[in-house]
């Protein structure tokens, strides 16, 4: 999934960080569905606890490929979520059995689209709010991004760079909060940003192919 533009152009960064997001996307996949498949609390708990490691992985390469490729956004902003997701994985490292939950009692089986998979019951962690936080940030950093884009004349990127971003945010706050209450047997983070990760590799196929504009 190595974005091959940037392998022959290294200072488009948008490239790299569309590469990194994309692998970071793969790798969240294949440990998410790991995590449904979890047969004890401990395993469901390490996990979840690596799968953090890529979801901060995806979201620091989306921002800065919005501050690339829109060529927008407050620096500040961006540089304070990229500080919160660190510091979101040091926390992640330094509790048991992660930064999400407080305490996993037990998995309950559940049948999911045909399959028995493993939901977690358990405590969520008060740190959390941090991962709200970060996820409240980058909507407003993308806001922000696209508000300035449009004004600039750039409307179709603003606009489904914007919408994408906007909608994985809202479906990756609600997927994540039923997990923690036991209703999924994951997050759907892995799903819900490859919409993301399309949507990036659909605005750089874009710009190789010509300007279009709204």
């Amino acid at each position: 999934m190595i974005d091959v533009v940037w392998v022959r152009k290294r200072n488009a960064l948008e490239h790299l960080f569309f590469s990194v997001s994309a692998m970071a996307a793969a790798v969240l996949a294949v440990q998410e569905l790991a995590l449904m498949h979890a047969q004890t609390p401990a395993e469901y708990g390490s996990m979840l606890r690596c799968m953090h490691v890529s979801a901060a992985t995806m979201m620091i390469s989306i921002v800065w490929f919005i501050r690339c490729h829109l060529r927008a956004g407050r620096s500040w902003l961006a540089w304070l979520i990229t500080g919160l997701r660190m510091a979101i994985l040091i926390l992640n490292l330094s509790l048991f059995p992660n930064a999400s939950f407080q305490e996993i009692h037990a998995l309950r089986e559940i049948s999911f689209l045909g399959e028995t998979l493993s939901a977690p019951v358990g405590a969520a962690s008060s740190w959390r709010v941090l991962i709200h936080l970060s996820s409240v940030l980058l909507l407003v950093y993308t806001l922000d991004a696209a508000v300035v884009a449009w004004r600039q004349g750039r409307g179709r990127q603003a606009l489904v760079l914007g919408s994408s971003i906007l909608v994985a945010i809202i479906l990756a706050a609600t997927f994540s909060g039923l997990m923690v209450r036991g209703i999924l047997p994951g997050p759907f983070i892995a799903l819900i940003y490859l919409l993301i990760v399309f949507t990036m590799a659909f605005e750089l196929s874009v710009d190789l192919m010509g300007p279009l504009t709204l």
